[in-house]
């Protein structure tokens, strides 16, 4: 997803959450805020509506090699149902769940599961944008992968009460 094509906002907020939080599937809960805060920090700084997160992979995909029809037919059984399986080359198939599991953490535990070696379908990170819960910041295109330190677009804290004391006030957050 680059920030010239159309995207998801929601999906956007998943990615964010999974990449910062480790989870195997992100709190509803936490992509809400994490929506909710991306537009407000939006409406304040018009030119972060550019900066479109590109997630590091597609949340819920995996790629694998010399996938059985035993293999399928235990995934498409199991506790991470429902999943669509594509075949996309002679001994490469793509396996796309329903659910937005964080593929590396999927990945390992469809190893452990099933012996099943799989990876995430990594995708190229244009823009960045970096969530750190625990001071409920977000960074915008930091070039060190995790904070403004070194040099970043933007950085933004945010609170609840901040915003809905401050909606007017376009100088700060």
């Amino acid at each position: 997803m680059s920030s010239e094509t159309a995207y998801n906002k929601r999906d956007e907020a998943i990615a964010i959450a999974l990449e910062s939080t480790g989870e195997l599937i992100p709190l509803d809960k936490m992509v809400e805020k994490i929506q909710r805060d991306l537009e407000k920090i939006r409406s304040v700084d018009s030119e972060l509506r550019k900066v479109i997160h590109d997630p590091k992979w597609k949340p819920g995909v995996l790629k694998t090699q010399n996938l059985s029809v035993m293999d399928q037919k235990e995934i498409e059984t199991s506790e991470f149902k429902p999943v669509s399986i594509m075949q996309v080359g002679d001994r490469i198939s793509v396996m796309e769940f329903e659910k937005p599991y964080h593929p590396e953490k999927l990945a390992t535990l469809l190893n452990m599961r099933f012996g099943l070696m799989s990876e995430p379908q990594y995708l190229e990170q244009a823009n960045k944008v970096v969530y750190r819960d625990e001071l409920s910041t977000y960074y915008f295109n930091p070039s060190n992968g995790r904070n403004c330190e070194d040099t970043c677009l933007a950085q933004f804290s945010v609170s609840v009460d901040q915003f809905d004391e401050q909606e007017g006030n376009n100088n700060q957050l």
